[in-house]
Formats: C-alpha cells, structure tokens, sequence
C-alpha cells in the first residue's frame, strides 16, 4: 500500500504527459533543480530518486513506456576478471563461488555452487560406475542375473546419499560465510502479488495491509489441481499409445532396429509434454499470487518436478516392475532382441537420458547459444560504435529472467538426479554422461551470464529452497 500511494504521488504530474521525450525533460529540469542536501536526504531516506522502478518497467504499457528496461551494468574490469577465473578448464570443487557472488549475488552463487557439488560426488563415482559397468559387459551372459548392476545399485545409493548429506553441511557453512543465515523469513514482495491486492486495516495494528483474497487464492489452487489431474491423465494417454505402439511391432515380429522406434516416440512424447506442462505451470503459479518471491518459484517448481518426475520415468517404471508380468508380450531389448527386462531397462535408459537430458541440455547449453550469438552479430544492423554502453547492452544482451532460467536449472538437476537415483544401476554408464553434462554446464552457463545476458539484479536467500527437500524425498 505504501509504495503504490507513493508511486501514485509521485507521479500524479508525469502520468498527464504525452511522451517519454517530454517526460525525460521534466525530469531532467527536476534533476537540476534537486540541491545536493535535498538528494542526501533522499539517499539517506532509502528513496533514492523516489520511483519504484519494478512497478514502472511491469506497468510501462499504461503509462507511455516510461522504463522500458532496468538492469545493473556489467563492469568490464570485474567481468574479465572473472571469466578468466571461471571459464577455463577447472576441476568442479574449484569454481569462483566467491567471485560469483560478488558480482551476480548469492542466488545465483548458490545454484553454480550445488552444480559445483555434484559435478564433485559425480567425479568420484565415474571410476566406480565405469568398472561395474565393464565387469557387466565381460560376465554378461543372455538371461543370467545382473549381478553388477544390482550391486552398483547399492554402491550408487550409498554415494547420493552421502552427497546430498555433504551439500547440507556445505550449504549451511556458504549460507554463514556469506551472511544470509537466516534471511529467508525476510524475502522478497512479488511485485504482481501487490497490484492485484486487496487494501484492508489490520485489525491488531490499526494500519493498511495489502492481501490477496484467500478465496481467490483457494480457487485457483483448485483450478491448479484440476488442470494437473487432467495433464497428467493425457501424459498416461501418450505413454499407454507408445507402449501399444511397442506391442503391436512385437506381435507383428518387427527385427531389433525397427524395435527402437518406439523408444523414440517415447523420448518425443518426454520432450513435448515437457515443454506444454512448462507453460501451464507457470500460468497456474502466476494466477495462485504468492505474496513473495521464494514462494512463487517454490510453488512452480513443485508443479514441474511432480510432473516432469512422472513424464520422464513413466515408461522406465513400466519395465523395470510391471512389464514382465502384466505384458502379453513380456520384456524385449529393442537393440539386440533378447526377452530381457533387465537389457530393456538398460536400453531405454541409455536412449532416454542421452535424448532428453543429456542432449537437450547440450543443445539449449551449446548450440543455441552459438546460433543466437552468430545470428545476432550477422543481423542485428546496429551502429554498435556510436552506441553508449547502456544502448549496447539494452540492444544486444538478452534480459534475464532469475525465476524461470533458476527454476528450469533446478528442474534439470532434479532430473538428472532422478534418472541417477532410481534407473541409473541399471547402466551405470550414465553417470559419465551425467558428469560430462554439468562440466560443461559450469561453463556454458557462466558464459551466457557474463557473455549473453545482461547483468543480474542480485538477491539474497540463505539456500536452493524448495529443491533439497525433493532431492530427499527422491534419495
């Protein structure tokens, strides 16, 4: 309420103005005018030039664009500093977590911290997994028993564990040294949350308070549920039609080759449920109004783990415990046509992670960053010599959006950790794969912050959220 009377005040003068040109003269006549006791006094009252500039740059089609962008600019001397701390070969545990933070804040040191942490315990466990996984290949004998694989399955559960448990300890110790213990009871205002909210009197304090109706909070929860039940009994529609798919080439005694197209319808239906529930979500988020940041990423990201952890694994549960006895068909390795469930498995994880996690990370991390860089400096027809630095980095940096690029980050971690957590025993090569990915996203990600994006507005929070309690409840 405070700040929407204050903005409204502040304004009351300039919303009658005609364009932004005339707007910009005002205000740098108000500029001149403004003695420099008057702007310590602002400064000293935590005003600064008395604008709120988040409610300005969402609300700037109703009022003649009068901030069309606010971002932090990036400072070349800091920035060369630290890409050439960052982007160089390096072992995972020896990321410049804290010049990361320095420069874009603990939020996203956090995230580059956690994937540190995992590239780690991955490291360690590559020698194990990759020695189970030949111990596999010299003993396998078609129908026996895997023995390595159930016993790197012990060995594998073992080590998460004991990641997960270090990277608790290690996230409280970062959270102390960087001074955010304890800040999370302090998050930040959604400023969407506070303009469609309803202005009543505390009756306790006596003073304004700015709420969302619970029902319409409750409501949309509702509609929340409704909209998910009804997902995901399409996505079991798509997965019951890959698997009849699947069936129906068996019956008709279609050769091994053929037999992988079904893993690639599957790999598709992942990858398109995927991305349509990726926009859902974040529709039904926004219309739930969390009042604070943290709440509204939490929120989306339990909407998108719930569902991407049952659009990935579906059809990987399907073999590993139901197929066997509730198929006609029973289990077949589509690559080398042996009736075994424990080689099917293997074979659809091995398809699925390499298309869905480790490929699509490797496009959206290398490819399209490529492309978008030689397509913009091949067609952008800027005057980029006689730009300012400001205009520069408006006109050639992509903004970026901490909600959904941290969010989709985490998701992809979770992912990953799933596929390792519960499928991986069954190839143990996948956790080379897995390595592999996050090694070269330490850096692809680093470069498309310093590189790619403009600056980051920091924030500061005291952990990765949401994201550990389900990395538990999976382990």
């Amino acid at each position: 309420t405070k700040l929407y009377n204050g903005i409204k005040g502040l304004l009351q003068e300039e919303t009658a103005l005609a364009t932004a040109s005339e707007y910009r003269e005002k205000q740098d006549k108000t500029a001149l005018e403004t003695t420099s006791e008057d702007r310590e006094q602002q400064l000293l009252a935590g005003r600064g030039c008395g604008f709120h500039i988040a409610r300005l740059a969402q609300s700037h089609e109703n009022d003649n664009k009068l901030v069309l962008e606010f971002f932090s600019l990036h400072n070349p001397g800091k920035r060369g500093a630290l890409e050439r701390a960052w982007l160089r070969p390096e072992l995972p545990w020896k990321l410049p977590l804290d010049g990361i933070n320095e420069y874009f804040g603990r939020e996203i040191a956090f995230y580059f911290a956690f994937l540190g942490h995992l590239a780690s315990g991955l490291f360690w466990l590559c020698p194990v997994a990759l020695a189970f996984q030949i111990a596999s290949w010299a003993t396998y004998q078609e129908g026996g028993t895997p023995v390595f694989e159930a016993a790197f399955a012990l060995v594998s559960v073992c080590a998460y564990a004991v990641i997960l448990d270090s990277w608790r300890y290690n996230q409280s110790s970062i959270s102390h040294l960087w001074g955010c213990y304890g800040f999370g009871g302090t998050a930040t205002a959604r400023v969407a949350h506070l303009n469609s909210c309803e202005v009543a009197r505390d009756c306790a304090t006596g003073k304004l308070t700015a709420k969302f109706p619970p029902k319409k909070r409750a409501g949309a929860q509702r509609k929340s549920r409704a909209v998910t039940a009804a997902c995901l009994l399409g996505l079991l529609g798509a997965v019951s039609a890959v698997f009849a798919v699947r069936e129906a080439l068996a019956s008709a005694g279609a050769p091994p080759g053929v037999m992988v197209v079904p893993v690639l319808l599957n790999a598709l239906q992942v990858a398109v449920f995927g991305h349509l529930w990726h926009v859902i979500a974040q529709r039904l988020t926004e219309e739930e109004n969390h009042p604070t940041v943290a709440q509204h990423n939490e929120e989306l990201f339990r909407k998108l783990s719930f569902f991407y952890f049952i659009n990935y694994n579906a059809s990987l549960f399907w073999v590993a415990f139901c197929k066997g006895s509730l198929s006609e068909e029973g289990c077949l390795d589509p690559l080398t046509g042996e009736a075994s469930c424990a080689k099917e498995l293997a074979t659809q994880t091995l398809f699925v992670f390499l298309t869905n996690d480790f490929g699509w990370r490797m496009v959206t991390s290398v490819v399209l960053p490529k492309f978008n860089a030689w397509y913009a400096a091949k067609y952008n027809g800027l005057d980029e010599a006689a730009m300012c630095p400001i205009e520069l980095q408006f006109a050639t940096l992509e903004r970026y959006d901490p909600t959904l690029e941290l969010v989709m980050d985490y998701l992809e971690l979770y992912v990953q950790w799933a596929y390792l957590l519960l499928f991986g025993a069954s190839a143990p090569l996948v956790v080379i794969f897995a390595l592999a990915c996050n090694l070269v996203e330490t850096q692809t990600d680093g470069r498309k912050l310093l590189l790619a994006y403009r600056r980051v507005l920091p924030r500061r929070v005291e952990s990765i959220g949401e994201a550990t309690s389900l990395l538990y409840y999976t382990l």
